[in-house]
């Protein structure tokens, strides 16, 4: 149920991180280049920032479910088909069995002519099983085999019945051993086993003799018996619990380096449903779920372990639990590790039942994780390319007054900090805003608008124009406010700047 649960919690932060990027341009308010006296009003840079772009950058269009309202969330179905099927308890272990019987010879003497006679004697084989006891079944493979050494002279054969396993037709299995073979074998499949004593199987041996010299002080007859590859394909029996450990252990990546932080998902839901085609009740213990990553402390994806819940025969998909994901995630997180226990007849009901060898319990794990969120922290960076190309005589510029305006219907508060990048010398040129001006959220539903100015002297403008991009990193945070994305909302940055020149220039006006 091992890899599902926490990968679901964890994508969907992804929401949170603005990975698009899209720059295209769009008219935000009226910041098209205007010539003044000495002045010049120049827009360098834009770029927009939506859920959409998202989910289109993420190809998550099959995974979410997109709501009238413009609201979203993520749904993931995982289904394991046959966490453990009759076939893995109706087997028996192989079984070697080895016994001499010695006699003394009271009578050693020559007899004067051959006689036939058998000399016969019966066994009892208990067949070995952790896991049923056994009254009747349909046998789906095995083989008995056979070995005999004697140092009784004139053995002519052995023959080997049983009343516990017959054909078809009634008769008893019988196995025939002569003189001088090095071993006897029968295949048991599609044989029928019956037997008042759970997994017995009585053994009558017959050994036919011509004796004649009858010498020998003391007669040795060593046997062994051989069981290899019993399994059964229908049986009328017991069960005793038969637990089998399932884990889900699985690393991923799904947050670019740019991205770092932590959130709380809010009203993330799975359902657990369960499939039971056992005649008997089945228990589902998970005992550990959690998500890990380098350097941070694992996380716990249910708040409360184990986790335990009990299946009832049913041959369609039944839902046993809802369970709360606990989803505070942080995107340094990189693994997922699941372990649960699934015991068959937990209580050791002595019941007598059928059991199947196609007999199976499958598993389906629903995962509703709404665009819903508590950001702690969530920082975000992104690279705008500029455009300066419209600020002719920069050594004649006396100051530079850059304007950033900022758009959004985000229900995030965005601290926000920018740099003078130089791609071709990969460096920063200048730091523009430090101090993480704030941008408001839109929690009310209505577009804000926030507008920052920063004065460039003669001295850094020459920083200024030896770059061709701008780095904005924004510190998001919902402001202790529970809240909700939507698929149209974003974020649209707009830059220009007010170049101001020494003395009076004309410029054109387009």
């Amino acid at each position: 149920m091992r890899k599902v649960i926490g990968f679901a919690v964890v994508l969907s932060l992804i929401v949170l991180s603005f990975v698009s990027c899209r720059k295209e341009h769009y008219e935000l308010d009226n910041v098209n280049g205007v010539a003044l006296n000495a002045e010049v009003l120049v827009p360098i840079a834009k770029a927009s920032y939506s859920v959409e772009d998202i989910i289109r950058k993420l190809n998550m269009d099959s995974v979410l479910t997109f709501h009238e309202d413009g609201g979203l969330s993520f749904k993931y179905s995982y289904e394991n088909d046959s966490i453990f099927k009759g076939e893995d308890l109706l087997f028996f272990k192989d079984w070697d069995y080895e016994d001499q019987i010695t006699l003394p010879n009271p009578i050693q003497i020559v007899l004067p002519e051959p006689v036939d006679t058998v000399m016969s004697f019966s066994d009892t084989i208990l067949l070995e099983s952790d896991y049923i006891e056994v009254h009747t079944a349909c046998i789906k493979s095995g083989q008995i085999m056979f070995d005999l050494d004697t140092n009784l002279p004139g053995l002519n054969g052995i023959t080997i019945l049983t009343q516990n396993i017959k054909d078809a037709s009634g008769q008893p299995l019988e196995l025939h051993w002569t003189s001088g073979q090095e071993a006897a074998s029968v295949d048991l499949s599609g044989l029928l086993y019956e037997s008042d004593v759970v997994n017995a199987i009585r053994l009558d041996y017959d050994l036919n003799f011509e004796l004649y010299d009858l010498t020998i002080p003391e007669i040795n007859i060593d046997f062994a018996i051989q069981i290899r590859d019993f399994a059964i394909r229908e049986m009328r029996g017991r069960v005793n619990g038969y637990s089998t450990r399932n884990s889900i252990d699985t690393t991923f990546s799904l947050f670019p380096d740019n991205i770092m932080g932590a959130a709380t998902v809010l009203n993330a839901k799975m359902r657990l449903y369960e499939r039971n085609a056992f005649n008997m009740t089945a228990r589902l213990v998970v005992d550990t779920a959690r998500i890990s990553g380098e350097g941070i402390t694992p996380h716990d994806i249910f708040e409360s372990l184990p986790i335990e819940t009990d299946v009832i025969p049913s041959d369609q998909f039944v839902e046993t639990s809802e369970l709360d994901i606990n989803g505070s995630v942080n995107t340094n997180y990189s693994s997922v590790y699941v372990s649960s226990l699934f015991t068959l007849n937990p209580d050791a009901n002595p019941e007598t039942i059928t059991v199947y060898d196609t007999d199976h319990l499958d598993v389906q794990v629903d995962v509703d994780v709404p665009f819903d969120f508590n950001i702690e922290q969530v920082v975000y960076s992104d690279t705008v390319s500029l455009e300066l190309s419209e600020i002719d005589m920069p050594d004649l510029i006396k100051q530079m007054v850059l304007g950033f305006v900022f758009q959004t219907d985000l229900p995030l508060n965005l601290g926000f900090t920018a740099y003078m990048y130089d791609s071709e010398h990969a460096r920063i040129t200048d730091t523009l805003v430090a101090d993480e001006a704030l941008i408001r959220g839109a929690f009310d539903g209505q577009m804000q608008t926030t507008e920052t100015e920063v004065s460039i002297t003669r001295e850094r403008v020459q920083n200024i124009m030896s770059s061709d991009k701008i780095i904005l990193c924004f510190d998001v945070d919902t402001g202790s406010h529970d809240i909700a994305l939507k698929l149209q909302q974003c974020l649209k940055v707009a830059l220009r700047a007010d170049v101001k020149y020494d003395g009076v220039m004309e410029f054109d006006n387009e």
